[in-house]
């Protein structure tokens, strides 16, 4: 798997919780149907804390891809 945040928070979310990739995905995509604009970390962040898994080590992270986002659109 790629070093990305994303990915990070995924893996972290497989070896604590008793998911798979494949309904993790699902459930990422089904919520940013509901949620527009919500990036995929952050609605993973979601998902890990719903199923208790520890997400501090993430939220730098994606805090800066919050802002670099929200930068980007400014342009």
């Amino acid at each position: 798997m790629s070093d990305t945040v994303f990915n990070q928070i995924l893996s972290s979310i497989i070896d604590n919780s008793d998911m798979d990739k494949k309904k993790i995905i699902r459930i990422i995509n089904k919520n940013q149907s509901k949620h527009r604009g919500i990036l995929p970390e952050v609605e993973a962040l979601i998902i890990a804390r719903d199923l208790d898994v520890d997400i501090t080590n993430f939220l730098v992270d994606v805090e800066n891809r919050i802002i670099e986002k929200a930068s980007r659109g400014k342009n």
